[in-house]
């Protein structure tokens, strides 16, 4: 397999705390999700690393999502393993 490492970037851009963040990570093969919820207050960031180890050679679409409540963002990248 290959080791893949996931670097999510996390910002809290509004103007009041934002608690019980959760994260989740599709990597193609499989979905991970965070097992603790963050809390950012307001202007803070944090980086979220998640390595997996991708079983087969192959064109991957991986989609990183972050969610509390209602707010709701995501981001999507593709990759090769080769």
């Amino acid at each position: 397999g290959t080791d893949v490492i996931f670097k999510m970037n996390v910002n809290n851009f509004a103007n009041q705390t934002i608690n019980n963040i959760s994260w989740s990570l599709n990597t193609g093969e499989f979905e991970i999700n965070s097992t603790l919820n963050i809390t950012l207050r307001s202007l803070e960031n944090i980086f979220i690393f998640v390595e997996y180890n991708y079983s087969a050679t192959g064109n991957y679409t991986a989609i990183a999502i972050t969610k509390s409540g209602f707010l709701i963002d995501n981001e999507t990248i593709n990759i090769t393993i080769v």
